[in-house]
């Protein structure tokens, strides 16, 4: 008896070929197309050498608030302008507070920045007394002026 050899069966690709086609479609409708605008100017990229710098050192007004005290301070080197004994029973420190800083104010009007850093164990209510006066002047119980209306607030 011959024995036959037994030819191997034909691969059918045609349903990898389909998942194929059905994978290339949902990455297709899936892909977001971002368009690209671009915003013409006529200014030079190069920096011009010419332009004047502001020679002039930064405020970085800054007031260090604890329980007993607060410092104002002013300048990178950190300068110490004043400090306040804070007085639980007499806000008058806060009317000093404002004064000063409204002095503070008139030598550098452009300025709107105030950092104030509390220390954790100021209540809450103390801190929102120092912002409200070292937002706007008050004099004899009425708002004259703004001073740093932008309040930024930074951890010790």
């Amino acid at each position: 008896m011959k024995r036959r050899m037994k030819q191997p069966e034909k691969l059918n690709l045609i349903p990898i070929l389909d998942a194929v086609f059905i994978f290339i479609f949902f990455l297709l409708m899936s892909a977001q197309f971002v368009q690209i605008h671009e915003i013409r100017t006529d200014r030079p990229l190069v920096k011009d050498v010419s332009e004047k710098k502001d020679k002039t050192p930064p405020l970085n007004l800054t007031l260090k608030v604890t329980q007993a005290q607060i410092k104002v301070i002013t300048g990178l080197e950190e300068k110490v302008v004043k400090q306040f004994n804070i007085n639980k029973e007499d806000s008058k420190y806060l009317d000093d507070l404002n004064k000063l800083l409204g002095q503070i104010k008139t030598k550098h009007p452009k300025e709107t920045t105030i950092i104030i850093k509390p220390d954790r164990r100021v209540k809450y209510a103390q801190i929102i007394k120092i912002v409200d006066h070292s937002k706007w002047l008050v004099a004899e119980n009425s708002i004259n002026q703004e001073l740093f209306s932008n309040v930024i607030f930074e951890s010790n």
